[in-house]
């Protein structure tokens, strides 16, 4: 989901700036998955997309994501393992004015809501999105105002392994003893 979201918003906040919505001195709002305050030089605004958490959602017994498939043409079984599970994002809008914050808040979850066709095609459901303002004094007391953003949805979290069919099979009796 993380790279989806962080996808899905650096597009969309691209039309949003090509709109004119969003009118960045740099020309772009960058979208990163890392802390904006880790780098040198940023242009702001810009918007970063952390992984909160991830986990299963809920287990449960005889479980199964997908059916194991039989592909007649190579003989191979896929079986899949894994669960369903709950991920949380946290979208950070951060701007220099806090009137660009409110229209950067309002374009994110324009981009959220235009994408959640594509975040279902993408597997991932039961989403709730969030959004919350804050400020921060930095260096020099200059002032970022923050747009901070949950996101939240279920989505399959699994790995897959093909078998090769079984064509031999060998028995052997042994006595108790």
């Amino acid at each position: 989901p993380q790279s989806i979201v962080r996808e899905r918003v650096q597009l969309g906040l691209a039309v949003e700036v090509a709109r004119g919505t969003l009118i960045p001195q740099s020309g772009s709002i960058e979208v990163t998955t890392a802390p904006f305050a880790l780098r040198d030089g940023i242009d702001f605004p810009t918007v970063s997309v952390h992984m909160d958490n991830t986990g299963p959602s809920d287990r449960f017994i005889g479980e199964m994501l997908f059916p194991d498939t039989d592909d007649v043409a190579d003989a191979n079984v896929t079986e899949t393992e894994g669960w369903l599970a709950r991920t949380t994002l946290r979208v950070v809008g951060v701007s220099l004015n806090g009137d660009e914050r409110i229209a950067l808040r309002q374009a994110i979850l324009r981009v959220i809501q235009a994408n959640l066709p594509v975040f279902d095609d993408a597997g991932m459901l039961q989403i709730e999105f969030t959004q919350a303002d804050t400020e921060e004094f930095g260096e020099k007391n200059a002032v970022l105002y923050l747009t901070v953003g949950t996101f939240t949805c279920l989505s399959p979290a699994f790995v897959q392994d093909e078998i090769p069919e079984i064509t031999d099979v060998s028995v052997t009796a042994t006595t108790p003893q």
